[in-house]
């Protein structure tokens, strides 16, 4: 039999050697990303950034059109404003414009969405002198394969939480403002309020889980159960790290207990809880836990969370949820029309990915 010779692939080995190591902390909103990227923001080697929205909000991840170079230096401006002041307050400034024209110059080759934000977070990671960048945007999960094709160096890790868990720190996340005092602009604020519903939020869960699962085979990717992160921290957070490519730190878990939808911050206390494992409990209703359960049943019980809602308990309280779903689509499409647009962009696009790779 005659052996065929490969040569090597040298444009890979120069993509994967140039491409900054990416560690995208994906997840259903509410399942514990930002905690995810504290923890691997504790590393010595990782730099731990602001969510960046950067992918279909700032940048459509479907467009492939090669940008021009005054497009390109407005967007990576954008972008670099998104990192140092967070999303609701990231306006660039003179210095993120020359920056942005230095980044946008440094760039051989295709000039596009995607060239452009792994040139800005190459050049954000040797300001910073980290080897690793972690951006945790939890609707990324929706272009994971888009991210992963586009960056070899790239790995998602996923956290997955009990979907009433998610529910109760979604139904309350609006008093963040108040609880510590955080700087959220009032009208989101009022976007989060108007954008609950048992019904849309345990959908979108359904929808990010379905997506990671049919990546669970992929080695650069990681799911993670929020429950057995905060029940086992050492064992869970040592997986990461060999996942991710880096040395396990003891320091990784002794992050601050900052604030949640439910509780103010503990600055003076440190490590993971499990006191908001079974919150839900006591801050959903009959009717939003019935919702929650009847939508989600099959991936509960996939992932081990059993039901708490006997066979037709709640249903009156779950026929006034579905009464007032089509007040609140309305509601949420008027309080911000554009980021409506993108989560269903991304679910459709989520589809259109599972139909593509047959799961």
């Amino acid at each position: 039999m005659n052996q065929i010779q490969t040569k090597p692939d040298h444009n890979a080995a120069a993509a994967a050697s140039s491409a900054p190591s990416i560690l995208y902390v994906t997840g259903a909103s509410r399942s514990g990303t930002t905690l995810m990227s504290r923890i691997l923001g504790q590393h010595s080697r990782v730099h731990s950034s602001n969510e960046l929205h950067y992918f279909g909000d700032l940048f459509d991840a479907g467009d492939e059109t090669s940008l021009d170079p005054a497009a390109a230096t407005s967007l990576c401006a954008r972008l670099l404003a998104r990192e140092r002041a967070g999303v609701w307050r990231g306006h660039p400034e003179e210095g993120d414009l020359v920056l942005a024209q230095e980044v946008v110059n440094s760039i051989d080759g295709d000039l596009n969405g995607a060239s452009l934000f792994n040139a800005t977070i190459a050049r954000l990671l040797s300001s910073v002198d980290a080897e690793y960048f972690c951006e945790h945007t939890p609707r990324n999960i929706f272009y994971a394969d888009y991210l992963l094709a586009r960056n070899p160096n790239a790995r998602i890790i996923h956290m997955i939480r009990d979907p009433r868990a998610v529910l109760a720190s979604q139904k309350y996340r609006w008093k963040r403002r108040w609880l510590d005092k955080v700087n959220i602009p009032l009208r989101e604020t009022l976007r989060v309020r108007l954008g609950f519903h048992p019904f849309t939020t345990t959908k979108l869960w359904q929808k990010a889980t379905h997506a990671a699962i049919a990546l669970e085979d992929n080695p650069r990717v990681l799911l993670v159960q929020y429950e057995h992160l905060v029940n086992d921290p050492e064992t869970v957070v040592k997986k990461i790290a060999e996942f991710a490519g880096i040395n396990h730190e003891p320091e990784m878990t002794l992050i601050q207990k900052m604030g949640s939808s439910h509780k103010t911050s503990k600055l003076d206390e440190q490590g993971l809880t499990t006191e908001s494992v079974s919150r839900w409990r006591d801050s959903l209703r009959i009717g939003e836990i019935a919702t929650c359960e009847r939508v989600a049943q099959r991936l509960m019980k996939r992932l081990g969370y059993e039901a708490s809602v006997a066979p037709g308990e709640g249903k009156l309280a779950g026929l006034w949820q579905s009464l007032t779903l089509p007040l609140h689509l309305a509601g949420a499409a008027a309080i911000d029309p554009k980021r409506a647009l993108v989560h269903i962009r991304a679910l459709i696009r989520s589809r259109t990915s599972a139909r593509a790779s047959g799961s």
